[in-house]
């Protein structure tokens, strides 16, 4: 298993798939509930932009992605409607009475992985790589868990997300998790 930065148009492709196989519109509701899923459903166009901007972190194993943590900043604006939604959110979110607006922060837009390596702490693995790569720049980690995803949030929370706020989209209804990176500094 090797975890790395997306970095060919195979990468993102592969991260379309894994998408693709577990967006909850191609999932039983029995499904969703039991194994999670994925709620913005990014084209390839969407991934690249993304891409642009920031790399994603995957998981891969022999030549195929099993898992992905994409990654967003301030300026992913304008690439799919609900993350413009989550990063204006953000941008008007207070954490320890510190402005997220003026905030070195950078965004999980979605985090996947294939459902025959869950289990194996290859989320943890993910987000460890996520970290890794992007702490020297960013002092806040900040993503969004629909409440209905409750695998997912629990994921959050023992990688040391911690629950900052509750928003509503549509008929939904998400915990905004934040991972304060500072913290790890502070030691």
């Amino acid at each position: 298993m090797d975890i790395r930065i997306a970095q060919s148009e195979k990468d993102l492709i592969g991260i379309k798939t894994l998408l693709s196989e577990n967006h909850h519109s191609n999932l039983s509701k029995k499904e969703q509930y039991s194994e999670g899923f994925i709620t913005i459903n990014y084209s390839l166009d969407d991934l690249k932009a993304l891409h642009e901007i920031a790399s994603s972190v995957i998981a891969v194993d022999s030549n195929k992605v099993v898992g992905y943590a994409l990654a967003a900043t301030k300026h992913s604006t304008r690439i799919h409607h609900m993350l413009d939604d989550l990063i204006q959110f953000i941008e008007n979110t207070k954490y320890q009475s510190i402005k997220l607006k003026k905030a070195k922060y950078i965004v999980v837009g979605q985090l996947c992985v294939s459902k025959s390596y869950r289990r194996q702490k290859i989320a943890q693995n993910i987000y460890k790589g996520f970290q890794q790569n992007y702490r020297s720049d960013y002092d806040y980690c900040i993503t969004s868990v629909d409440l209905k995803n409750q695998g997912s949030l629990k994921a959050h929370l023992l990688r040391g997300f911690k629950e900052i706020q509750t928003t509503h989209y549509k008929s939904n209804s998400y915990s905004v998790v934040l991972w304060d990176w500072t913290e790890s500094r502070k030691r």
